[in-house]
């Protein structure tokens, strides 16, 4: 992919939705304005207004859960994110009914106990996109893949699976 592709393309209109709806929440929050009024007109195009709340309750809860600074880029980005990619993976899963899988993706984020109520979120977002008729692809990543790490207090946590075929290849050899 050249340096100047849009990945955005690559997204069914539900992620392209998502996707704007997370960056938009990311750049308007500090400004205190009531986000949910801005995110409801542009998914009622995809009639999903109901999309909003379960959004920004999915957002606040990462916001205020999250255990690193989450990688959002600006609204015109054309590239997207690990992190990013990470979001709409976990709301695909929620959708699909996988929720273990999208804790574990949602873990990598936050601290365990915003991942649960951040999981809740998702399959509300995953619910009013279903009854709207809406619903977002599988995510393209194999979840067979996470890796399990300790973290520093103890805690199990989870590494975000490779994307890319180098990355997977490294992580499968044998330690010595």
């Amino acid at each position: 992919m050249s340096a100047f592709a849009d990945e955005r393309l690559a997204l069914s209109i539900e992620q392209h939705a998502l996707l704007w709806a997370i960056r938009l929440w990311t750049a308007e929050h500090p400004s205190g304005s009531d986000i949910i009024l801005r995110l409801e007109p542009v998914l009622g195009r995809l009639g999903t207004e109901s999309l909003a709340a379960p959004l920004d309750r999915f957002m606040a809860t990462l916001h205020h859960g999250a255990t690193r600074k989450i990688g959002i880029h600006y609204l015109c980005q054309a590239r997207i994110g690990e992190d990013e990619h990470a979001l709409l993976d976990s709301l695909s899963l929620a959708q699909h009914g996988r929720p273990f899988e999208a804790l574990l993706l949602l873990r990598c984020l936050v601290t365990p106990r915003a991942a649960r109520t951040a999981l809740r979120h998702a399959e509300d977002c995953g619910k009013a996109l279903s009854t709207a008729g809406r619903m977002l692809p599988p995510p393209a990543i194999d979840m067979r893949h996470l890796a399990f790490t300790s973290g520093s207090d103890g805690d199990a946590g989870v590494s975000p699976p490779p994307r890319h075929a180098h990355e997977r290849r490294q992580m499968n050899r044998p330690r010595l």
